[in-house]
């Protein structure tokens, strides 16, 4: 399990247990036989940061939120609260509810703030997240429809069964050879399934590459910017043979990207 985390502002090495949304949503059904679905928890968290009362922590390489026991913890408060109280409480209650109940253990962070050793952008954060989100919306789907599907061949397993033979033998032909067939179906749903996953795996490498592709060429495109208003007025050392000042060009190139670069990246998704 990869324990480089970025955090509120900064990397964590902490070993402590921590899971995605995804595998959040399996641990509080196996374990705490509760049944909230990734789409849920996302909004719930949303929520908190909205009202800025606590921020996930982020994957540094993938940029997945993850819940460590903190989290799992505001979750089952969250859905005690609405059983108690009925499902109709709003974000902005719940959130506050959150704050009071954990106060003190809460970190709230905003994450559109880029600091200045950043070299990742807030753009690309939150496209990668967005493209994360939408893979998780995916597989929960699936899954949706995989448990739905079997669902449906055990009703017709069981409805067929029930207008089987009365022969006892031709019964128990009948039945196993339903079983096989309904086997045989399953089976190849999941590899379907399967399929799916690896499809919608490659489609988030491939925005992956982009992004840095495209990354790379608005940064080329912007050095040349750059060095264009420079040599309208470069800086001069020395004081006979005045040469241009190197060092100053230099920075004068990478402050000139790191302002640029979040807005032409942004205007480039948009388009």
């Amino acid at each position: 399990m990869d324990s480089w985390l970025k955090g509120v502002g900064e990397l964590s090495t902490i070993e402590e247990p921590y899971w995605t949304l995804g595998k959040a949503s399996e641990y509080l059904k196996q374990e705490k036989g509760l049944n909230i679905p990734v789409v849920t928890l996302r909004t719930w968290f949303n929520a908190l940061e909205k009202y800025k009362v606590h921020t996930l922590s982020r994957t540094e390489h993938k940029r997945e939120r993850v819940l460590f026991q903190l989290e799992i913890d505001i979750v089952i408060f969250w859905h005690q609260q609405k059983e108690l109280y009925g499902k109709n409480l709003s974000a902005e209650f719940m959130a506050k509810a959150v704050q009071k109940q954990f106060e003190g253990k809460l970190n709230y962070y905003d994450i559109n703030q880029q600091t200045s050793n950043s070299s990742e952008l807030v753009t690309i954060d939150r496209f990668i997240e967005k493209v994360n989100d939408e893979f998780d919306d995916r597989i929960e789907l699936m899954k949706e429809e995989m448990r739905q599907y079997k669902e449906e061949l055990l009703q017709e397993f069981e409805n067929r069964t029930r207008l089987a033979l009365p022969d006892p033998e031709v019964r128990k032909q009948e039945e196993a050879e339903r079983a096989k067939e309904a086997a045989e179906k399953a089976k190849a749903e999941e590899e379907r399934e399967k399929e799916r996953q690896k499809e919608a795996e490659l489609l988030i490498r491939n925005y992956q590459v982009d992004i840095h592709i495209t990354e790379m060429r608005l940064k080329n495109e912007l050095k040349r910017e750059a060095e264009e208003e420079w040599a309208k007025d470069p800086a001069k050392i020395g004081f006979i043979l005045k040469r241009e000042d190197t060092a100053k060009k230099v920075q004068f190139i990478n402050d000139y990207v790191d302002k640029h670069l979040p807005e032409r990246m942004e205007k480039k998704f948009k388009e």
